[in-house]
């Protein structure tokens, strides 16, 4: 009888743990469910995105059939390598979230800077997008800390835009007050190493040398990168500053930046390699 009992209550047991995962798995597919269907009805395609509909459709499947999928996982060789693989790859990728994350706590500008370079992002007909309305209240923010300043706008006219991002971030800034002589303007590069670049040539060009105390500002997630580049054209003082982030924006942005600092490991400039040229459909991340 006692016997019986326990078996009972350990069934019972069990089936509330399968009931709780199930229902766990179909929130999650849920949610990223609705992100999908929020990036593609007000983001522009991007590799972040593309994950993030990737990973939706994988939970859903999962989630119909979980118990085949666990079965297959634990109890078959080639189950269980692809498993030890899967939990290597989650490994790593929070190893290289750390990275990410670790650019955002980095020397910060202190109001010293002698230049402050706002880094390209997308443009929405003729204003900036959300991501570079983040980008350019920061730049607004701290240039007012010190208007002694030079602020440096970077970005040429991308994929699907009607002018380039440089001459949006300077009409922003010349409408909120900053006078015309302290913006310079690059409206030519693709990418976030063409932006320090031309940023580089245009300082010159004004009389100020790469090593003074330079501020660089983009959106948190991708300092670290952005620190990386800054250093390799020659900027030996660049503190960031980082600009803020929508919160339907985290998942895509920080799985996006993830894949393209392992990227800039391997290629150490986002003008090499396969993703180099296919940076414009799948943006990786290189801006």
């Amino acid at each position: 009888m006692e016997t019986s009992a326990a078996f009972c209550i350990i069934r019972f047991a069990a089936f509330g743990e399968e009931t709780m995962k199930q229902a766990l798995l179909w929130i999650l597919t849920a949610a990223l469910a609705a992100l999908s269907f929020y990036y593609a009805r007000f983001s522009n395609f991007n590799f972040g995105n593309l994950c993030v509909w990737v990973l939706a459709a994988l939970s859903f499947v999962y989630a119909l059939f979980w118990r085949h999928v666990d079965a297959w996982l634990l109890h078959t060789l080639p189950g269980r390598v692809l498993l030890g693989l899967l939990a290597a790859g989650v490994v790593f990728f929070c190893a290289v979230l750390g990275v990410v994350l670790s650019g955002q706590f980095g020397a910060h500008a202190d109001g010293s800077e002698k230049a402050i370079v706002v880094l390209g992002c997308a443009v929405k007909g003729h204003e900036p997008s959300l991501l570079l309305t983040y980008r350019l209240e920061a730049a607004l923010s701290q240039w007012k800390t010190d208007p002694e300043a030079v602020l440096v706008v970077c970005g040429g006219q991308g994929r699907g835009e009607l002018e380039p991002e440089g001459r949006v971030m300077a009409r922003w800034l010349l409408a909120r007050g900053v006078p015309a002589e302290k913006v310079l303007v690059d409206d030519t590069s693709t990418s976030t190493e063409e932006n320090f670049r031309n940023a580089k040539t245009l300082l010159e060009e004004a009389g100020l040398d790469a090593a003074v105390p330079t501020a660089f500002v983009t959106n948190g997630f991708h300092c670290w990168r952005a620190a990386q580049y800054a250093r390799a054209q020659g900027f030996g003082d660049c503190r960031a500053v980082p600009a803020g982030l929508p919160l339907t924006q985290i998942p895509t942005c920080y799985i996006r930046e993830v894949f393209a600092v392992v990227y800039y490991w391997a290629f150490k400039s986002p003008n090499r390699g396969l993703m180099g040229k296919l940076v414009g459909f799948l943006w990786l991340g290189a801006r």
